[in-house]
């Protein structure tokens, strides 16, 4: 199956999955990267295209051998800036495979203000993108969301709000909690900042940053799976993480694709690595390359 995650969540039904990916912004990095690539590979195979010289989009196999999850594909980002984002997702001059599926919305919301609150602008940036989502895609049969876990509640149904979506897959890249911390010290921003002392602006850091960290545990454990790219970064969310790791779910305890990557059913954490099936690419020619070098002059030097 192209999408481990998703194939291994969602039992077959005899209509097309719709596969909703929520991201904050859709432009060019590794997150980035990992969207387009699962949603490329959630797309009906007759809507994959024979490989093309870009080098910004994955190679695939000839669309009737591709392994596909032949499900309806939807983006929700609040950017998508076309003079900066793959080709996949872009309109002109070539349309891509995924231009249509890409719905930008909740732009007017700030990254941050005046440099400050820039978790919290993108918690709320990530709530409105899971609301318009809700409400464009009521039927949606799975979410898939990264970045940042607080939408998850709100998506699953927290409180009988409304009826919850019917699966709900986070990929954590790496914990928020961690990434504010001091590397050279190895310890958290709220742990360097009360040994550095009181003062006003150091309380209302701690209990800022006390807040998110908190709020990024408790969403996770609403999620119906997740996802770490590494065992390093599973072991760093559990340790960051205590009262995750003791949240067991038993939805998340089976992996489909034991035989090929190991799991851990911990907190229903599952390293996931890589995260399409890689078995239909087409794999690099070593030969043409080497041929190249060897017999070209001005054969290009990649470093």
């Amino acid at each position: 199956m192209a999408s481990k995650a998703v194939s291994g969540t969602i039992s077959s039904k005899n209509t097309p999955l719709h596969i909703v990916f929520l991201h904050l912004d859709l432009g060019i990095g590794g997150a980035e990267q990992l969207v387009v690539n699962l949603a490329l590979a959630s797309l009906p195979a007759e809507l994959e295209l024979e490989p093309n010289n870009s080098t910004s989009e994955p190679n695939t196999t000839n669309p009737s051998t591709t392994s596909n999850l032949n499900a309806r594909v939807s983006i929700v980002t609040t950017h998508c800036d076309q003079s900066h984002c793959f080709d996949a997702v872009r309109k002109s001059p070539t349309k891509g495979r995924l231009a249509d599926c890409v719905h930008v919305c909740g732009a007017a919301i700030p990254v941050h203000l005046w440099g400050y609150g820039t978790v919290v602008f993108s918690t709320l940036r990530m709530l409105y993108l899971s609301y318009v989502a809700r409400w464009k895609f009521p039927d949606a049969d799975v979410y898939v969301l990264d970045i940042l876990p607080t939408p998850i509640p709100f998506l699953t149904g927290w409180l009988n709000i409304h009826t919850g979506v019917k699966c709900v897959i986070y990929y954590c890249h790496f914990p928020d909690k961690l990434l504010t911390r001091d590397t050279v010290n190895g310890m958290s921003s709220t742990t360097a900042t009360t040994q550095q002392g009181g003062g006003l602006k150091a309380v209302l850091k701690r209990g800022y940053r006390a807040v998110m960290d908190g709020l990024e545990e408790w969403s996770m454990m609403y999620a119906d799976g997740i996802c770490v790219n590494s065992k390093f970064t599973q072991g760093e969310v559990l340790q960051a993480f205590p009262k995750l790791a003791t949240h067991v779910n038993v939805n998340l305890t089976n992996s489909s694709n034991d035989d090929d990557h190991e799991s851990n059913t911990a907190a229903g954490l599952r390293v996931l690595y890589p995260a399409i099936d890689l078995s239909n690419f087409i794999p690099p020619d070593d030969d043409q390359k080497t041929t190249a070098v060897l017999h070209e002059r001005n054969a290009p030097i990649v470093s």
